[in-house]
């Protein structure tokens, strides 16, 4: 019999020679009348033991709830907080590829302006260049700004 209500016990964790050993706290103990018909006859409920055994049951499945509510409210705040971050890492990869593309873009186009023929075309391609590296540099800005505000 040993054998069995050992076979049926929940698994622990591997332990080296000599070390103590720690259940493991995501299985529970086998209750003592698992393996007992769940069909109870009126005659049965009539019992006191019976009722006694149920409402002992009740109250640590009420137990068990209580406790379960706290890990549910914790869920589900970290989850929002998940969200919240996922968001800003989002906002915030946008921004660095805005700025990293303003900044090659303007410097890019200031750099090929000096190349072409005419003046016209110098100071329109150094204007937009210009302009490019300013939004670069005001995107990022503002989201610092952003950033930092909340």
């Amino acid at each position: 019999m040993t054998d069995d209500f050992a076979s049926e016990t929940a698994p622990e964790e591997p332990t080296d020679a000599g070390a103590a050993r720690i259940p493991n706290p995501i299985y529970k103990a086998v209750r003592p009348f698992e393996k007992l018909a769940r069909d109870i006859s009126e005659d049965e409920l009539r019992h006191p033991g019976t009722v006694r055994m149920i409402l002992n049951l009740v109250d640590g499945l009420d137990r068990e709830v209580k406790e379960l509510r706290g890990y549910r409210d914790r869920y589900y705040s970290a989850d929002k907080r998940v969200a919240v971050l996922e968001s800003q890492l989002r906002q915030a990869s946008t921004v660095d590829i805005l700025f990293t593309v303003c900044i090659g873009l303007g410097v890019g186009l200031m750099m090929f302006a000096p190349t072409t023929q005419g003046m016209g075309i110098v100071i329109t391609l150094e204007a937009i260049g210009l302009g490019l590296v300013v939004t670069g540099i005001l995107a990022k800005v503002k989201a610092r700004a952003t950033d930092t505000g909340r």
